[in-house]
């Protein structure tokens, strides 16, 4: 979805995560394609000759850009259209805000740095997203979608500090995306990590008003159900939903759980942001002293113990 709020002046990017099984197909498709020369498995159903040239370097996850791709034409024809539908002063003061939850967050971090170029057409072939801070993006549970050299290039003509990561702690999701060594996919931006436990709180809690919203309603089997849910076999369900920053819906929509995406699990305010980006930044050094730890001990083994502890960093 492409939404242009003329009042504030912004233009927001929204995608949709997971829904599907091809959805699922696409989230494990991990072979590390060339962003430059589209080089696609011959397995991956795509037309080859419609392909966009995007200016970016480095490698992407292959189920993410496809389906990327697949959308990518539309996106930037609603951009344009929302561009030219401004006045030169509202053109020069627009914000972008990309934004999506899940795979979608993986199809995001593509998208801020596509966007970023694509902009050139419209501000000219000097335009900087690190420097003029114009296009934002804000990716929640995000797998990682880019390898080392797309994530700095991209982190380079966007600003790193327009990027926003938000994961919580015990969130698997962020973990998938891993090809062969030399080729780990990552995330770009600047990382946030909330509380796991605070999650798992906020999604009792919506759990709790949904099913009182149906017993208000006179929904007393939709009631039982979603009281029920947590305390049975879905009791592991629902904690990963909410480490996923996702709730069971079936009090709200009645068509069954779906976990889907929740914004009110979301920390929002500006002292849970803060200590997001410190549990981030804490566990960041964490991961290089842990790493250090290792190269030492592969350096003090033998050949072959050596290549195996060099291969678990």
């Amino acid at each position: 979805m492409v939404g242009h709020n003329r009042s504030l002046n912004t233009i927001v990017v929204a995608l949709h995560g997971s829904i599907n099984t091809a959805d699922w197909v696409s989230n494990f498709n991990s072979y590390a394609v060339n962003l430059q020369t589209l080089d696609f498995p011959s397995q991956v159903p795509i037309d080859r000759a419609s392909l966009p040239k995007l200016q970016l370097l480095g490698r992407a996850h292959a189920g993410f850009l496809h389906k990327y791709l697949s959308c990518r034409a539309q996106i930037m024809a609603e951009v344009d259209r929302a561009l030219a539908d401004l006045t030169d002063e509202e053109k020069h003061g627009v914000k972008f805000y990309v934004t999506g939850h899940s795979q979608a967050a993986a199809l995001a971090q593509i998208l801020f740095g596509d966007l970023c170029q694509h902009l050139r057409s419209h501000y000219g072939p000097e335009f900087s997203n690190a420097q003029e801070n114009r296009v934002h993006l804000w990716a929640l549970s995000s797998p990682v979608a880019l390898d080392a050299t797309a994530k700095a290039f991209i982190e380079g003509i966007g600003g790193r500090l327009n990027m926003v990561v938000q994961n919580t702690w015990l969130d698997p999701v962020p973990n998938v995306g891993l090809t062969f060594k030399g080729r780990q996919f990552k995330a770009v931006g600047t990382p946030v990590m909330q509380s796991t436990a605070e999650a798992l709180r906020r999604a009792a809690i919506a759990h709790a008003q949904a099913t009182r919203t149906h017993l208000e309603n006179g929904d007393y089997r939709e009631a039982a159900t979603g009281a029920l849910a947590p305390l049975t076999g879905g009791a592991a369900k629902f904690m990963i939903g909410a480490a996923h920053m996702a709730t069971d819906n079936v009090n709200y929509r009645g068509v069954g759980s779906s976990y889907a995406f929740d914004p009110d699990m979301v920390v929002k305010d500006v002292d849970g942001i803060t200590e997001g980006l410190q549990m981030a930044f804490d566990h960041h050094q964490e991961k290089l002293r842990t790493q250090a730890k290792v190269k030492a001990k592969a350096a003090n083994t033998s050949t072959w113990s050596g290549y195996f502890w060099s291969f678990l960093q």
